[in-house]
């Protein structure tokens, strides 16, 4: 990959102090905006609970953003099975469909 595929982002969460992490250019936006959506749940849970310490929220929120992505890929993985049933079903009714059409033709 060349350098030029790379961008240098600023990270700031939480309060840990800010650093700076190379990325792909293609995926800026979902860091950037994974980075926005920790940082409006750090202040809501920092507000709500002052007194839980910075560790403790930072494993929450990360423990709530895997959840998010393994009920994401579960959601997604119903949806191929379903596709796949469905699918299945199509391929059934153009063999029918074709033995039908065999039938008749040599028929005639």
């Amino acid at each position: 990959m060349a350098v030029e595929d790379k961008l240098k982002i600023t990270i700031r969460v939480a309060d840990i102090p800010e650093f700076q992490m190379s990325v792909k250019r293609e995926n800026e936006e979902y860091y950037r905006a994974a980075i926005a959506e920790y940082n409006r749940l750090w202040s809501k849970w920092k507000s709500a609970n002052p007194s839980n310490d910075t560790n403790r929220i930072i494993l929450t929120i990360a423990l709530s953003f895997a959840r998010q992505y393994y009920e994401a890929v579960s959601k997604m993985r119903v949806r191929e099975e379903q596709y796949a049933s469905k699918q299945k079903d199509v391929e059934q009714t153009l063999d029918e469909f074709e033995k039908q059409l065999d039938k008749i033709l040599l028929e005639m």
